[in-house]
Order: C-alpha cells, then sequence, then structure tokens
C-alpha cells in the first residue's frame, strides 16, 4: 500500500501559534491529524476556524459547530475539529480517509481574536511518497 508523508513547515506569524515540526505520516485510507494549537490556552469554542488546503477550504468552524456550507465536496464527512479541546484552543484537523488528492499546503486560520492573540496561520506543506 502506498504512504502519504506530511512534511509540516510551519511558520510562525505570531509566537502564539504552536504547531509540530515532526512529519506525520499517514498510510492511505488512514486517518491524519494536523496540529495547531494557540499558547496562551484561549477558549475558541465561540471563534471561527477555518482550515484551508490552497485556496480550497477543507474545514469551517463557527456559531458553536461545524459549517460544510463553504466546505469543499471533497472534504465532506472527513473532516473534525475537538470541539472539547478548543476550550484550550486545540484547532487541529482530523482528516480521515486519507487519499493521494489530500496532498497540498494546509492553513488554519483563526479571523475574529482580539486581544493579545492575533489571527494565525500554520502552513502545512505535504509530500506524496509512493
Amino acid at each position: 500500500m502506498s504512504q502519504l508523508e506530511f512534511s509540516i513547515d510551519v511558520r510562525f506569524k505570531q509566537s502564539d501559534v504552536i504547531g509540530s515540526n515532526k512529519p506525520v505520516n499517514v498510510t492511505i485510507g488512514d486517518d491524519a491529524i494536523l496540529p495547531c494549537h494557540l499558547e496562551p490556552e484561549f477558549d475558541l469554542k465561540t471563534q471561527t476556524v477555518e482550515w484551508r488546503r490552497d485556496q480550497t477550504i477543507v474545514h469551517v468552524y463557527r456559531n458553536r459547530g461545524d459549517d460544510p456550507a463553504l466546505q469543499d465536496e471533497s472534504f465532506r464527512g472527513r473532516t473534525s475539529l475537538f470541539p472539547d479541546e478548543m476550550i484550550r484552543g486545540n484547532i487541529s484537523l482530523k482528516l480521515t480517509n486519507v487519499t493521494e488528492q489530500d496532498a497540498g499546503e494546509y492553513r488554519c486560520f483563526v479571523p475574529n481574536l482580539k486581544g493579545q492573540i492575533k489571527k494565525e496561520q500554520l502552513d502545512f506543506k505535504s509530500f506524496v511518497t509512493c
């Protein structure tokens, strides 16, 4: 079975976004978790969170729930956040049933944060290996 390897290139736009700089290895058909959280901890349950791959909308969370209306069809039913963890600033994305077409650059974005934490961006670069 081929394997899709996600090499994560973390670029901090501000020091409050924390991600992993270690590659996430996943076999095609398995699940992947793309890590992203804010530090210090900040409750994000009432915020809008967007995940994108290049210009494609991968996942949108708003109004205390997932909003699939703008989500690209190829990701529908395959993405989720961890709602119980969002109160601690965890906005990691779970992508299920990974395919080769999922390769690309992923970004998490919180557009409306106020106070010490501003909007953040975290880049994930992935490369297909066989």
